[in-house]
């Protein structure tokens, strides 16, 4: 089952300083995707569901907040979506499809592996809410994920194999 992505939100003018800058939320969200309001925790599933739905992106890749006031920017470690857990499922038809779990999210979504990459530190990451965002694999996700990974014949890469298809990472 695929989430579908919050609509894109607007900056609102009015929350800029001088210099046209988003002023900060007061929210912030660490490595491992845990939230924070002026230094405490964030730890109810309905207030986390409802700032990520609040939640966008500027074209600059800066993370926002917005409601009725308008937009306020996010202070984010690295990025709000971090994948919680992965699993492997077969369909009535016996296609295979890796789903992923994101924390703070109830809903899960299909991995789409064309979307995966590796970054500083091997840090594993893919796409999420149609491609709009990055997610980070938390450790214990990215061991899940190791289970289905496979070196090449040539032992030049890595790949994963999904409904007869290899897919390299």
């Amino acid at each position: 089952m695929t989430s579908h992505a919050p609509q894109p939100p607007q900056p609102d003018s009015s929350k800029t300083d001088s210099i046209g800058k988003l002023e900060p939320c007061g929210v912030q969200v660490d490595e491992n995707g845990d939230w924070f309001h002026d230094g405490n925790r964030i730890f109810r599933p309905e207030i986390l569901e409802a700032l990520y739905s609040k939640l966008g992106q500027t074209p600059t890749g800066e993370f926002i907040l917005t409601d009725f006031r308008g937009a306020c920017l996010l202070d984010v470690a690295d990025t709000p979506f971090v994948v919680s857990r992965v699993d492997l499922e077969r369909d009535e038809s016996g296609r295979e499809k890796i789903i992923i779990r994101l924390k703070n999210i109830s809903q899960s979504e299909v991995l789409d592996p064309d979307t995966l990459e590796i970054g500083t530190d091997n840090i594993l990451y893919c796409r999420v809410f149609s491609r709009r965002f990055l997610a980070r694999f938390s450790r214990p996700a990215y061991y899940q994920f190791a289970e289905f990974v496979r070196e090449d014949d040539n032992g030049q890469g890595f790949y994963i194999e999904l409904n007869g298809k290899r897919r390299p990472i």
